[in-house]
């Protein structure tokens, strides 16, 4: 709620004014288009640097092998977890090319903003955000979710 609704309302000082405009006043509301555009643009660009990391190394602190539970250390989790945020995102020789998650965030989440701070009225934000956010974690987990021929040994 504080980043979407408090934060972005001072950042982007047409947030709440374009949020509640009927959609046929949005339509030709260029300044308030423009401002969703910076809202989009920050969302698919500044949350990727801190929700890949968090993501990998909760699931590796839940599932890797060693997990949390057992592992000598902290730090062997977290620095397994970003290493394999690396390897499957910025290893050039990863069988799915590069930035693979943050192509699957892009298609997902462009779409979702739009929607969430084009089309929804400020009250509806947080709920649409989170419908869009349940689709995108089911996608990441079916794309990170099972263990790697390596872990399953």
């Amino acid at each position: 709620y504080f980043l979407y609704v408090t934060l972005f309302q001072r950042w982007f000082t047409g947030a709440a004014r374009f949020a509640n405009q009927p959609f046929s006043v949005k339509l030709t509301d260029y300044a308030g288009q423009r401002d969703v555009l910076k809202q989009v643009a920050f969302d698919v660009l500044i949350h990727p640097i801190w929700f890949f990391p968090m993501y990998y190394t909760l699931k590796e602190a839940l599932c890797g092998q060693p997990n949390i539970f057992e592992a000598d250390s902290p730090t062997k989790v977290g620095t397994t977890a970003l290493s394999k945020y690396y390897k499957n995102n910025f290893d050039r020789s990863s069988e799915e090319g590069l930035l693979a998650d943050w192509l699957a965030f892009w298609k997902i989440w462009i779409i979702g903003d739009v929607v969430v701070y084009g089309c929804c009225p400020m009250w509806a934000r947080l709920p649409m955000n989170h419908v869009f956010s349940f689709v995108y974690i089911c996608v990441l987990s079916f794309m990170r979710g099972a263990p790697t021929p390596s872990e399953k040994q």
